[in-house]
């Protein structure tokens, strides 16, 4: 854990997975908020190095971390899901101190690439992580699977068996990727309406931003009927740079949402700005129905 020099306790916490690449710390210890570096890898340990699984191999063995030592080695939650209950015992830790250090209610989670994934699904399976920060998540992450699949970069299979983020239960889906019940708008959307920051790079293209920006304003929808737009933010109009290269012109975007939800120092709405977009019209057919209290 470190914490700021400026603020005072209880301060707001950005829970930060792994050391690869991402936000600069600064950028959150300069706004009064801790950071609390969260070893996702002792809960769910990644399979080394990175890309070499052939399919059927390693998939069937035991798997490693806390997690599979507490509900075994071949359950059947993937390195993402894992990762989402170790960081909601951390919080469970946080929520049930005194307060005097971290503001366990103002809560943020980032990570870039896979570990952005990570940070996604911590953000989406616990309601107490107030701002969701996933940075170049690529596929298993923000961008639309149906979408990213048609762009001829890599493909879902690939990112399947490169990885264990995943689990064997979506084997049957990654050629085939249209006979999902769900795809990642939907997951955008029940995020609502609590604080969504999602950072991407146009600039790279297995990162699959287009499809990244589609799923963002697909679930943007549904944000805008809860009346909680201002509450989503995308971000990708930056110049080129490399995979988890940090961009200063996420910035002013990044601040802005950290002052909101982490903070409660203003009431600033949030946008969508993409630096590169496919046409909505191809891939979104159809509007949220307008909500009311009655």
């Amino acid at each position: 854990m470190t914490l700021p020099s400026t603020g005072s306790a209880p301060y707001p916490a950005v829970i930060y997975l792994g050391s690869f690449g991402g936000i600069p710390r600064d950028v959150f210890l300069n706004e009064g908020v801790a950071i609390i570096t969260y070893d996702n890898g002792e809960i769910g340990t990644e399979h080394q190095p990175e890309g070499n699984l052939k399919q059927g191999d390693v998939r069937n063995q035991l798997k490693q971390g806390k997690f599979y030592e507490i509900y075994g080695g071949l359950h059947t939650a993937g390195l993402l899901q894992a990762w989402s209950w170790g960081a909601s015992r951390l919080v469970d830790v946080l929520q049930n101190t005194d307060q005097d250090l971290i503001a366990w209610d103002r809560l943020g989670v980032t990570g870039c690439s896979r570990l952005g994934k990570g940070a996604f699904a911590i953000g989406l399976f616990d309601e107490r992580i107030a701002l969701t920060i996933p940075h170049e998540t690529s596929t298993g992450g923000v961008p639309a699977y149906r979408i990213a699949d048609a762009i001829p970069t890599e493909d879902t299979n690939g990112n399947f068996w490169g990885q264990l983020s995943f689990s064997n239960d979506f084997e049957p889906f990654v050629l085939n990727t249209s006979q999902l019940p769900i795809d990642t708008h939907a997951l955008i959307a029940a995020i609502a309406p609590r604080g969504l920051m999602i950072l991407e790079n146009p600039h790279v293209a297995q990162m699959w931003a287009p499809a990244g920006h589609m799923a963002a304003l697909a679930g943007s929808k549904v944000w805008e009927a809860l009346g909680a737009l201002g509450n989503l933010n995308y971000f990708s109009d930056i110049p080129n740079s490399t995979h988890c290269q940090y961009s200063e012109a996420y910035t002013p975007s990044l601040v802005r949402s950290v002052q909101r939800f982490l903070k409660h120092d203003n009431e600033d709405p949030g946008s969508i700005h993409a630096g590169t977009q496919l046409n909505p019209g191809d891939w979104i057919d159809w509007e949220a129905r307008t909500l009311s209290d009655d």
